[in-house]
């Protein structure tokens, strides 16, 4: 089992049809929030002209701008506040590493890039039901024994 195949069967991948939230770094904070809202999601992924992942914003983000200055801090374009060192997966990598590389970063969700192209996004709630709908219990019991208390 790959993250390609968590992919694939999310809701959240350009296999699927299903759209990722992708911005500019111009966007500012007010537009992003509407469009996170709208489509019931908690992360955007920012692209240069180049489609080159520059950053991603996410709720937190956006409360954190709010908490330091005010809601005028709407109107501030996503280039200013975004997060930067996007951690990232690839295709190929292995749900157990890359849970636990969100578990140690405290984020949910994990742009995928395949040989530095965008290719999905997976989010934890996306591993974990893949992983209750294709696993037996037991094998779910030893997966997550093996990743949280080895």
């Amino acid at each position: 089992m790959l993250i390609e195949d968590i992919v694939k069967a999310s809701d959240i991948s350009e296999e699927t049809g299903a759209e990722m939230i992708i911005i500019s770094p111009e966007t500012t904070l007010l537009d992003i929030t509407r469009v996170l809202s709208r489509n019931h999601v908690g992360l955007a992924l920012v692209l240069d002209e180049t489609e080159k992942l520059v950053g991603v914003v996410s709720e937190r983000d956006i409360i954190i701008a709010i908490a330091k200055n005010g809601t005028q801090s709407l109107l501030t374009p996503a280039g200013e506040v975004m997060t930067r060192d996007v951690k990232t997966c690839s295709p190929r990598d292995n749900p157990k590493n890359v849970i636990n590389t969100m578990s140690e970063g405290r984020f949910r969700h994990l742009p995928v890039l395949d040989e530095g192209r965008l290719a999905g996004l997976v989010s934890s709630s996306d591993i974990l039901k893949y992983l209750s709908d294709k696993m037996t219990p037991e094998e779910q019991f030893q997966i997550w024994a093996k990743s949280f208390w080895v």
